[in-house]
């Protein structure tokens, strides 16, 4: 569309070559992602948020990824490492898993065992 657009087919070609190597560089997509509010469950145990994620791109034979969930706060700040252990995992689903040309996805099903109330916990304000 760009060749299009300033009337020069070089312009249009050098695009969809470099549109093509774009998808070509390895990356990872979430493909079913987890709910966008999820409450945790008074007296049950059974509950976890999920998602899928996928390995795209041109991967090489010998790539491996490692992958993991970490929590994060609404503003991107990660939650300091002390914390992290309130995720659990469910036994289905590792808490790492490898990527590779071989094994492209990966599904997580984790939930947050402990949700504090104490003011200045994670050295935030309430």
């Amino acid at each position: 569309f760009l060749g299009r657009f300033f009337g020069d087919k070089r312009m249009a070609s050098s695009s969809l070559g470099l549109v093509s190597f774009l998808n070509d560089i390895p990356r990872l997509v979430i493909i079913d992602e987890p709910p966008a509010v999820w409450y945790k469950d008074t007296g049950r145990k059974d509950t976890f948020m999920s998602f899928t994620v996928r390995l795209e791109g041109s991967i090489p034979k010998v790539g491996r990824w490692q992958v993991g969930v970490d929590l994060y706060f609404e503003d991107r700040k990660r939650v300091e490492e002390r914390f992290q252990s309130i995720l659990r995992f469910s036994e289905a689903t590792p808490s790492t898993q490898t990527l590779s040309k071989v094994q492209r996805t990966a599904k997580f099903d984790v939930r947050i065992e402990k949700v504090y109330a104490m003011p200045n916990l994670f050295g935030r304000n309430p």
